[in-house]
């Protein structure tokens, strides 16, 4: 029988302890018996290195199925939010989330030619679990259209290889101005 006033308690424990949690103190804290797992092996950070670079490359060079190869699957929750913030339309649900398909058509199908670069990476890895924070420009070749903006990649080593298995990202217009 579920334990009903589990929720009740996690809402007063927030309340009490929610305003006072920093990203400093919760690193610092042994408050929930965590551990925070920040080295990550040389072997896997090449690893996931090698994605990374494959990600870029395959965008830049159109080759979509070298990019679909780095998928834990297409419907992975892959989403951009625009403007910061998710569409108020519809409500959010895993499938609103899964749209690795407008990817797919705006960069692969779409005739146009882009190229990607990343920086600010950051990896932390706990066994078989990844997670890839960094900061991303994507620019229409031969123009100064494109995108840039922050994404978090969530990643599974799955039979010895690192597999994307979600993408969150915001993306802002490379001209505009105060970003």
């Amino acid at each position: 029988m579920p334990n009903k006033r589990l929720p009740v308690m996690l809402v007063a424990l927030a309340a009490m302890y929610g305003p006072c949690l920093t990203a400093s103190t919760i690193k610092d804290s042994d408050t929930f018996g965590t551990k925070q797992m920040t080295k990550v092996d040389q072997s896997d950070l090449a690893l996931i290195e090698e994605v990374l670079m494959a990600y870029t490359s395959s965008v830049s060079s159109g080759d979509r199925a070298r990019f679909e190869k780095l998928l834990l699957d297409p419907d992975i929750p892959f989403f951009g939010l625009d403007d910061n913030r998710m569409p108020s339309e519809g409500g959010a649900s895993l499938r609103s989330v899964q749209q690795f398909a407008g990817f797919r058509k705006a960069v692969f199908e779409s005739g146009q030619k882009y190229t990607q670069r990343f920086f600010n990476v950051k990896v932390e890895c706990d066994g078989d679990l990844a997670q890839v924070s960094l900061n991303f420009e994507t620019r229409l070749v031969g123009t100064d259209e494109g995108a840039r903006g922050w994404k978090i990649l969530h990643m599974l080593r799955v039979n010895g290889q690192w597999k994307i298995a979600s993408e969150f990202y915001t993306a802002f217009d490379l001209t505009a101005k105060n970003r």
